[in-house]
């Protein structure tokens, strides 16, 4: 925050005015002194103003003073703040605490370096917040976990449960502003899914799935993707869902689609892109489809011309698309191979902006994120 802007903020819940002097230096190199008045805005505007500040700006003691703390530390605050906050993607490196977060503000890329310190990120992130185990062997083979927020710092452990665990993400259910720890495991001789709500439950909880068929139950194996209020478990043919409010998890029948794939969760829904190659007109077009988590419903949400990254990288068998910024109109990804390149593509303009990495792409895995000061109260 500028120095200009921190001034006229000054003390805002008080509406008195004060005359105060100040020094203005004209192109003549003249000095004036002269009085004026300064009249301090409303509280309300300055919430305004702060809400459309980045979450790692308001956190920063140096913009913002000590008397805006009680009011950016109030929860209705936070979350209007998480609401207005322009989500983004963190790469990160393998095995490692740290990486860059991207975002994309006014038409360009905004990074900023990205230190977990102490903790290494497990699975996705959640408004802000991640799960993360210590960066020490022994905590992680134990599987301890905590609730973490690479921003504040802030965490809170969770409970241990000696299943066997193949998959363990961070979900939030809306309605109840509750944030849940989902888990797929064997915790017998069949698989299961065990639900722990953070703040509230001390041991683990395990929800029905005898109405998923076999063959769905497989696919639990997976690696879940998990977007606001819902986690899915996704194979070839099968989607299942978990509506993380009611606990409740569906079974959905997935469209097949072309032969390469990926998926993605941004936001509320989940979204599929593949890259069919059509060799005769020498197009490379990629379609992207969005699921509805509450039918299951796919739907194409639009079809782009990837030809100009083609010409670039010859052929499109080396990108790995990262994530999508700026409500879907831009694809965040890397170059698979020897490339020290991240790119960002304008499925509109056509436009790429590049970002250097400090190693190889294929070095990196992408978690969509945003930074935030939420907490668990």
């Amino acid at each position: 925050m500028s120095r200009r802007l921190a001034d006229l903020m000054v003390d805002a819940d008080d509406d008195t005015v004060t005359k105060t002097e100040t020094m203005q230096v004209d192109d003549l190199n003249s000095v004036s002194i002269y009085p004026y008045k300064r009249r301090r805005l409303p509280q309300e505007i300055i919430f305004e103003i702060l809400l459309r500040l980045p979450a790692q700006v308001i956190h920063d003691k140096r913009y913002v003073y000590e008397e805006w703390k009680l009011m950016t530390g109030a929860k209705d605050f936070i979350y209007s703040h998480l609401w207005n906050s322009t989500p983004g993607i963190l790469i990160m490196e393998n095995h490692k605490n740290y990486g860059i977060y991207v975002e994309m503000r006014r038409g360009c890329l905004e990074i900023c370096k990205f230190d977990c310190g102490s903790f290494q990120l497990i699975g996705n992130s959640v408004n802000g917040l991640v799960l993360a185990t210590p960066k020490d062997k022994e905590s992680r083979d134990k599987q301890i976990l905590s609730v973490f927020n690479p921003l504040t710092k802030q965490h809170v452990g969770v409970p241990y449960d000696d299943s066997v665990i193949f998959s363990t993400t961070l979900a939030f259910a809306e309605a109840s502003m509750k944030y849940k720890v989902v888990r797929s495991c064997h915790p017998k001789s069949s698989w299961c899914v065990g639900l722990l709500t953070i703040g509230v439950d001390e041991e683990w909880r395990y929800i029905d799935i005898q109405h998923i068929s076999m063959l769905a139950q497989s696919v639990l194996w997976n690696e879940p993707r998990v977007t606001r209020g819902y986690v899915h478990w996704i194979d070839s043919l099968i989607v299942l869902t978990l509506d993380v409010e009611t606990e409740v998890i569906y079974e959905f029948a997935k469209p097949e689609f072309g032969p390469r794939r990926g998926f993605l969760a941004m936001g509320h829904n989940i979204f599929f892109y593949h890259l069919p190659r059509q060799p005769k007109s020498h197009e490379y077009l990629m379609e992207v489809w969005e699921m509805n988590s509450e039918t299951g419903e796919w739907t194409m949400l639009f079809t782009s011309d990837l030809k100009p990254l083609s010409d670039r990288f010859k052929g499109l068998n080396s990108i790995n698309v990262f994530g999508m910024l700026a409500s879907g109109e831009v694809l965040l990804f890397g170059i698979v191979g020897s490339e020290k390149l991240c790119g960002a593509y304008n499925v509109r303009t056509r436009d790429v902006q590049w970002i250097q990495l400090e190693k190889c792409a294929s070095k990196y895995y992408p978690i969509p994120h945003v930074n935030s000061m939420v907490w668990l109260e």
